[in-house]
């Protein structure tokens, strides 16, 4: 008689130890997730922030937008192009209608390859350039060789001045 009484509580005992280790897998979870979305709801308020004060010193200071970006950090660049999305808006906000021209050009170009006339247009050297997206030095020259064919550019001309040239 002990017997069906001892399994019926181990498999009582057995089911709830099943179920809390489920309970607490799916809290686990649930706040390793809320974590997550707090952390880029802060990172993307703080790029917030820092672009705003930018602009405002921008807007008091009465600068160029080739001289904003230069007073951007490298850090604060670097978390720009994380997002690559923010970067080109944030550089829509300054040179409108420049991505447009670039796609019109060429309608299969790449984000990258937009970023990358982006920050051509904005003046970063190569070595600038290969600094904030980690990459080679020569890697940066390949890929300008690429969107200098990509936009028909003739190989007499160079990639900044044509780049430089478009009207925003």
């Amino acid at each position: 008689m002990k017997e069906p009484h001892l399994l019926l509580f181990l498999s009582i005992t057995i089911s709830t130890t099943y179920i809390l280790y489920y309970l607490i897998l799916f809290l686990f979870k649930s706040t390793l997730s809320n974590r997550k979305y707090k952390r880029m709801a802060l990172n993307n308020k703080l790029i917030n922030d820092i672009l705003l004060s930018h602009y405002l010193k921008c807007r008091q200071n009465s600068y160029t937008p080739q001289e904003k970006y230069k007073s951007i950090t490298s850090t604060e660049i670097v978390e720009l192009l994380k997002s690559e999305g923010r970067f080109i808006c944030e550089f829509n906000k300054s040179y409108p209608g420049f991505t447009k021209r670039i796609i019109a050009i060429n309608p299969s170009i790449s984000k990258s390859e937009i970023i990358l006339a982006a920050m051509i247009r904005l003046g970063f050297s190569n070595k600038e350039i290969a600094k904030y997206t980690y990459v080679e030095e020569k890697t940066v020259h390949t890929k300008k060789y690429r969107l200098k064919k990509k936009l028909g550019i003739q190989s007499n001309l160079d990639i900044n001045q044509f780049i430089q040239s478009i009207s925003v």
